[in-house]
């Protein structure tokens, strides 16, 4: 093939990948729509007991957060010393969701004593969990109760193991589930609330357990129970999966003497 006919070759294939990406836009909304991976690892995780303050991501790292739409929340922990470092008698919150304003929207915290599961999230007509309620979480909540729909807690989670926990919110309702599997769905007084414009993700915590937090990631949809499912697959720490070939990820550019003549961004080059 002559060098002319395999630039046109090239270019017909940047075009048709182009075209592709339109329609894969078109088909799952506006550029509103964020998935992302906050935190990952490729051998380890980050410490779920921390000597001062957890580690936080906010902003541009976090997926934004709108009031009783569409949030999902995606987590692993593995638990190796439950009281840790005195913190036995305590709850033990490990992750943090707030938009940046005083109410926290999802708490994710394991129980003072047994193995329970504890995932609070704020609503807006009875249940709005501030900023400064987190003292109040770490010395004691409700215990637990099947029947207690405004808790979506989790009766017991492995320990000493990897365990995935995902929490998928939609309006009133928020459904848990654990390694891909439904555990759980409860229906909150009122929609779930948010009142920032800064997204903001703190994992790990001076009062939590003694382990690990792995691959974390967020979205302002609601994955399927299939899109939950196949995070789980993923596994706990960051590699190659079919995900990474998602086009939106990436800007193909093709340049001629130094300038862009060509690009899949939203920004061209000079020329």
């Amino acid at each position: 093939m002559e060098p002319g006919s395999m630039v046109i070759y090239i270019l017909v294939i940047l075009v048709l990948v182009y075209l592709l990406y339109i329609l894969w836009l078109w088909l799952n909304g506006n550029n509103n729509v964020q998935d992302m991976v906050i935190y990952s690892s490729q051998t380890d995780g980050l410490p779920a007991r921390t000597t001062t303050t957890g580690q936080t991501f906010s902003g541009k790292q976090v997926p934004q957060i709108y009031p009783g739409g569409e949030y999902s929340m995606s987590t692993w922990i593995y638990v190796t010393n439950w009281g840790a470092g005195g913190s036995n008698g305590k709850n033990k919150p490990f992750l943090v969701l707030s938009s940046g304003g005083q109410i926290v929207t999802l708490v994710m915290y394991l129980g003072q004593f047994t193995n329970k599961l504890g995932v609070r999230v704020s609503d807006n007509v009875t249940n709005s969990i501030k900023i400064t309620d987190i003292p109040t979480i770490v010395n004691g909540t409700s215990t637990y109760s099947d029947s207690n729909m405004q808790m979506c807690d989790i009766e017991s989670v492995d320990i000493q193991r990897w365990v995935c926990v995902t929490v998928v919110m939609m309006g009133k309702t928020v459904d848990v589930y654990i390694d891909g599997k439904l555990s759980r769905s409860s229906v909150l007084p009122g929609l779930f609330a948010a009142d920032g414009n800064t997204p903001t993700l703190t994992l790990g915590s001076p009062d939590g357990f003694g382990g690990l937090i792995g691959m974390t990631r967020a979205a302002n949809v609601a994955y399927t129970p299939d899109r939950v499912y196949t995070n789980y697959q993923e596994g706990p720490f960051a590699g190659f999966t079919l995900s990474s070939l998602d086009p939106g990820q990436y800007v193909l550019s093709l340049t001629r003497n130094n300038q862009v003549v060509f690009t899949t961004g939203s920004d061209q080059g000079s020329s």
